[in-house]
């Protein structure tokens, strides 16, 4: 039987009887993610008391509003963007050809 501690193959080196632990690396702590930013309040936001009201803001999104809900208007904005689509579509094909013809090289 061999001495304990010594290999067979090569009697110079010792036995390793258990491999060597890993070593850890200290779990550091990890930063913080930023905490989320509020806005801050102001009193004229949330005071409706006062009756702040700005009318120029509100009769621009009344506009919009009632003209998204027309279904005139819709169909008068379908018709010009039916025409502005023919149009550019002319155009791009004149554009076409003179690219063709090569009129936009530079001498």
């Amino acid at each position: 039987m061999p001495i304990k501690g010594k290999r067979k193959d090569n009697p110079g080196k010792e036995d390793r009887v258990n491999p060597p632990h890993k070593t850890r690396l200290p779990v550091t702590d990890h930063p913080q993610p930023p905490s989320p930013v509020i806005p801050p309040v102001i009193p004229s936001d949330t005071d409706f008391d006062t009756r702040i009201l700005d009318t120029g803001t509100f009769n621009a999104a009344m506009n919009v509003l009632s003209r998204a809900f027309d279904p005139i208007l819709q169909t008068k904005a379908a018709e010009i963007s039916n025409r502005l689509s023919y149009h550019l579509h002319g155009l791009l094909t004149i554009l076409e050809d003179f690219y063709k013809i090569n009129l936009f090289s530079s001498y």
